[in-house]
């Protein structure tokens, strides 16, 4: 296997795991709507926001590599 197949491998790892994350996160928040404070909700949506800019980022390095 080549070094830009192992490298698009890792990047479509990293990408479905940064997925999963944002999952978690978007679950849990729906859970926890009522108990949590304004600024741990713009937080998490925050966070995440800058998980699909990374995903997105990804995705275009993936190209790349194929």
């Amino acid at each position: 296997m080549s070094q830009k197949e192992n490298n698009g491998d890792r990047i479509e790892r990293i990408i479905n795991d940064t997925i999963e994350n944002i999952n978690e996160a978007e679950n849990f928040q729906q859970a926890h709507l009522g108990e949590m404070s304004e600024k741990d909700q713009q937080d998490i949506d925050e966070k995440n926001r800058r998980r699909r800019d990374s995903v997105d980022a990804l995705r275009h390095e993936i190209e790349d590599e194929r």
